[in-house]
């Protein structure tokens, strides 16, 4: 059954409650001393929830390049146009939120190198340092970027095969010592192949959805206990984030693409409409809690006080960001070069959610 909407309404819903999921994290991480009931579900909930936030934004992200590219032209051109349509989605936002975190901070490179380094996003600044998560999807881009300029005629079906070849590649020979060590080195970089690998499913076929889902909640929920041994939450948990939020947030991804590619279910507008902006709450919120922590008066603090301020004050900036900076980069970043005339409906509500 083909999708003649304008867009994935799962895809963006997933994306609001993954930012969602970060931000309560992180918020719930910052402010004063809290009650034990609250420090019970940070420790075990929260902390863990922020974390699978992040591996199904990647596993998304996968999906909507397979997506985007899925009968997308090879060549010099298709890729130029993919690589400055996904620069105009990551970096005007970016810098805007680095330059403020700077101010809030009164912070500074250390040197033009370094400089440079962390406004491409060839390394993750640590002045922003949920941005590390972009030095992922950059190398990620770059290889889906590589492939397409490589691309014959007629080899699209060829062209996710290849790049999870080289991924693969890259993370094997990475964590084998084979080749430096690198953020594309990472064994995060195989969600962006998970997610993709659920899109190619989804143009198939949208059995087992419901399944697909309760069994990937089941596993964020085993997640929760699994990842704590003696109750405390592992040192490094990049050994497993795959597994233990990769593989369900790829299950809940395909369960809820396969409930709208069936038209048995559709997610709240609010959840979709949160999902728009997501990437703007993503990344401002970190700006924002530093900002209203320490202009917060600690006397007598009112941590609920404290935790609706915060939240109101993401969604406003979030918000602004959208109207202000995000969609117009978009429009900026029209997706008609890239796709041939005449896509199926699945390439256009692909791109209309990147």
């Amino acid at each position: 059954m083909s999708i003649n909407q304008n867009k994935w309404e799962s895809i963006q819903a997933l994306r609001g409650a993954a930012a969602g999921m970060v931000v309560i994290g992180h918020l719930l991480l910052s402010g004063g001393p809290k009650p034990d009931w609250m420090a019970f579900i940070i420790e075990r909930v929260t902390t863990p929830s922020a974390h699978a936030g992040v591996d199904l934004f990647f596993c998304i992200s996968g999906a909507v390049m397979y997506l985007v590219t899925r009968h997308a032209q090879g060549g010099r051109q298709a890729a130029s146009a993919f690589l400055i349509r996904r620069a105009l989605r990551i970096y005007p936002v970016f810098w805007i939120a680095l330059l403020a975190m700077m101010a809030i901070n009164d912070s500074q490179f250390y040197s033009v190198q370094t400089a440079l380094a962390q406004i491409t996003l060839y390394d993750f600044p640590p002045i922003l340092s949920v941005a590390w998560t972009l030095t992922m999807e950059i190398r990620f881009y770059l290889i889906v970027g590589a492939v397409l300029w490589l691309s014959l005629p007629g080899t699209s079906a060829r062209r996710f095969p290849l790049i999870a070849l080289i991924i693969c590649s890259i993370v094997i020979f990475g964590q084998l010592d084979m080749i430096p060590k690198d953020m594309a080195t990472n064994l995060t970089m195989l969600e962006f192949l998970g997610g993709a690998a659920v899109a190619a499913l989804v143009t198939r076929t949208d059995r087992f959805a419901l399944t697909a889902i309760l069994t990937g909640l089941l596993g964020f929920s085993a997640a929760v206990v699994l990842v704590w041994p003696g109750g405390r939450w592992v040192e490094d948990v990049s050994p497993y984030r795959v597994l233990i939020f990769g593989m369900p947030s790829a299950l809940v991804l395909y369960g809820s693409m396969a409930l709208e590619r069936s038209r048995r279910a559709t997610p709240p507008k609010w959840l979709v409409r949160m999902g728009d902006a997501s990437y703007s709450i993503y990344i401002w919120h970190l700006p924002v809690i530093v900002l209203v922590w320490t202009q917060w008066p600690k006397d007598h603090f009112d941590l609920y006080a404290y935790f609706a301020v915060v939240l109101a004050t993401v969604g406003a900036v979030a918000t602004v960001s959208w109207h202000l900076i995000e969609r117009p980069a978009q429009r900026l970043a029209a997706p008609r070069p890239l796709i041939r005339s005449g896509p199926s409906s699945s390439e256009n509500t692909a791109a209309s959610c990147q």
